[in-house]
This record gives structure tokens, C-alpha cells and sequence, in this order.
């Protein structure tokens, strides 16, 4: 359904093949769209438990790298 109907009768489902296949691209859209997101989230969880197991050796601005990457990648 492309656009808003007319009438409050619900309307007939046909042609449930094309139904399925408008889904499926929906999908495939959503999760290409996710991956550069996807990475971005991965590097700051790196980052941080990076942090977190080597903290006494760790310069501050690897430290505080966690944070740079949560706010460029969001």
C-alpha cells in the first residue's frame, strides 16, 4: 500500500509475494545501513575494555579515545 486509503474497511491482501519482497529490501536497507554504526560502536567497546584491562600503562589520550569514537560514530 502506497498510500492512505479512503474508506476504515481494512484493506484486502493480494499478491503476498510482492508483500514479502518489499520486506525483505526493507531489511537488506536496514542492516547495510547498520554496519558503518555497527563499527563505530565496536571500536569505542574495544576502546573501553582496552582501557579497562590495561589502565596503570595507558597514555590519556588512548584513555579517553572511548569517547571520541562513541560521539563521532553517533
Amino acid at each position: 500500500m502506497k498510500e492512505s486509503p479512503e474508506s476504515t474497511s481494512p484493506p484486502k491482501l493480494t499478491d503476498f509475494g510482492s508483500l514479502w519482497v518489499q520486506g525483505l529490501k526493507i531489511i537488506v536497507v536496514i542492516v547495510v545501513y547498520m554496519i558503518i554504526p555497527g563499527i563505530f560502536l565496536g571500536l569505542t567497546v574495544a576502546s573501553f575494555i582496552f582501557t579497562m584491562r590495561h589502565f596503570p600503562i595507558v597514555p590519556p589520550h588512548v584513555m579517553y579515545s572511548g569517547f571520541y569514537w562513541s560521539f563521532f560514530g553517533v
